[in-house]
């Protein structure tokens, strides 16, 4: 019983050390959202714990026969701890949606300004998983009147980033 308790320990440690090394000038990552419009991105490190961010969305929902996607900016401050490391930041994201369904509260294009806070807990050397959570102000040309804007005041997220 011991010993297991040795061995957790020292990976534990190993993690920790390992994960404030991933944000540093230079470094990389690559993430999968994990949500009902599913996404990838990857940032860079341009200074140290400061990444830009760039990906792409997706909006499939076959049973309605609909496609959009969005490009995604942003950027990060992130603050290492050990092997659970927060972050916040912002992003603007800007989704077509060339064929408005029943359940589509816009059809052309969506621009979204989101602020964000979030965790990456390490489960292994490079690997994290995160939770995020923020605000959205989204413009957006609805199906049947003029450019509308919202406030969602809750928004989040569920992602997988694999540090290189």
């Amino acid at each position: 019983m011991k010993f297991i308790r040795v061995v957790l320990g020292c990976l534990l440690i190993s993690a920790s050390l390992s994960a404030q090394n991933y944000f540093e000038k230079g470094n990389k990552y690559v993430g999968f959202e994990v949500n009902r419009t599913p996404g990838v991105h990857g940032g860079y490190f341009w200074d140290d714990r400061f990444a830009f961010q760039g990906g792409v969305i997706l909006n499939i929902n076959g049973l309605e026969n609909v496609t959009g996607f969005g490009l995604q900016f942003g950027i990060d401050r992130y603050a290492p701890y050990n092997q659970l490391v927060s972050f916040v930041g912002g992003t603007l994201t800007v989704g077509i949606n060339p064929v408005a369904y029943s359940g589509s509260f816009y059809k052309g294009t969506q621009v979204v300004l989101d602020g964000h806070w979030g965790l990456n807990l390490f489960v292994v050397n490079s690997l994290a998983i995160t939770g995020k959570v923020g605000m959205e102000l989204v413009f957006d040309s609805p199906t049947d009147r003029g450019t509308q804007v919202s406030l969602n005041t809750f928004s989040s997220a569920l992602e997988i980033h694999f540090f290189l």
